[in-house]
């Protein structure tokens, strides 16, 4: 049998299968009947929730003594476990995604406007404050030309490059 619990490599914790196996073995000798003929039957489904718990305790039982190590602490357990080397986390950052939108100089959007990505799949994002829009901002712009004239020259500016249509 194999050894459980916290051994020299760490916890082993028992399988679901395994508990029921033990159980079907103590009850069929304690009884001198088989409890595997019928695993529909009333006590078959009783000992399968009652040992999906006690495997659920020994995941719970694994999850403490990882919470404990750096190596295999997640999330504020890990927090927890790197304050004694004098470490901390840093904290969260503002993400800034920028956005390229079509509309009128000098729009205000609000804080908490949502703007969805036309990626497949699409993303939404939504503004943590008010924003405006504006000239200065920007670093692109599409021109259309309404009407040639003969001889002109168009001409768009970006921050980066200047391009000649």
């Amino acid at each position: 049998m194999a050894n459980y619990g916290l051994t020299s490599k760490g916890p082993v914790i028992k399988r679901l299968d395994t508990i029921m196996e033990e159980f079907h073995d103590d009850l069929s000798s304690g009884w001198n009947v088989n409890t595997r003929l019928n695993p529909n039957s009333y006590l078959n489904v009783q000992m399968t929730a009652i040992a999906d718990k006690i495997a659920e305790l020994w995941e719970l039982g694994e999850h403490i003594y990882n919470a404990k190590y750096p190596w295999s602490a997640e999330g504020a357990n890990l927090d927890n476990a790197v304050q004694y080397g004098g470490i901390a986390r840093e904290g969260p950052q503002a993400t800034i995604y920028p956005m390229h939108t079509e509309c009128i100089d000098g729009t205000a959007l609000p804080s908490g406007t949502r703007i969805r990505s036309d990626t497949n799949p699409a993303v939404e994002f939504v503004t943590r404050t008010q924003e405006i829009v504006s000239r200065s901002a920007f670093n692109r712009a599409g021109v259309r030309v309404a009407a040639l004239q003969e001889g002109a020259i168009y001409v768009t500016f970006s921050r980066n490059r200047r391009n000649i249509l």
